[in-house]
């Protein structure tokens, strides 16, 4: 999960106009899903040590959700960053 800590950061900061705002609420995110990550790994694999290979699909899954969402997102984010030029200038 090392390349979506920088690449939410980065959307999220081209994106918002309030980027501290919304990138506290992605930080908050971002230590939601830590905490909730590992018991959601081991409720999938349930008590069997050799069903951990299931309970880690979770995270190629996660990856491809947020490739699709970032896709999607990006007639969004141009928008939004050509928004902040003109309000920058």
């Amino acid at each position: 999960m090392v390349p979506v800590f920088p690449t939410r950061h980065a959307m999220v900061a081209d994106a918002s106009l309030k980027s501290t705002t919304a990138m506290g609420v992605v930080i908050t995110f971002g230590f939601i899903g830590l905490a909730l990550s590992s018991p959601l790994f081991g409720a999938i694999a349930g008590g069997d040590p050799t069903a951990l290979k299931t309970g880690l699909l979770v995270l190629p899954v996660a990856s491809l959700i947020m490739i699709l969402v970032n896709l999607a997102l990006r007639p969004l984010l141009a928008r939004a960053h050509e928004r902040r030029e003109l309000v920058e200038s």
